[in-house]
């Protein structure tokens, strides 16, 4: 099976931040790291079951019914997604797909 490979244009912004689509990431090297393990054209969206506040401060902040964009499932427990122009982790048993 041949790999295919994609090429894409990342931006940065006036306050040191790169992104792709939407989501914004403090360093170039941290959005490599997620793109080799997400699908950068197949965008996985969650509903959220139930409010969370964070317990670490790498952790997304939601409520019951808002819809994160996963941007990493490579771990069974800990996804890391997008939320109202943020990043971070989140339980992935608090979620249902959509």
């Amino acid at each position: 099976l041949e790999a295919a490979v994609q090429h894409f244009r990342s931006c940065g912004t006036a306050g040191g931040q790169y992104y792709l689509w939407s989501e914004r990431f403090p360093s170039l090297n941290q959005l490599v790291e997620i793109y080799q393990h997400t699908s950068i054209s197949k965008q996985t969206k969650v509903f959220l079951l139930e409010d969370r506040n964070p317990e670490e401060p790498d952790e997304l902040e939601f409520n019951t019914g808002d819809v994160i964009s996963v941007l990493e499932s490579s771990d069974p427990t800990w996804w890391r997604g997008a939320l109202r122009g943020k990043s971070g982790l989140f339980p992935s048993n608090h979620t249902t797909p959509l």
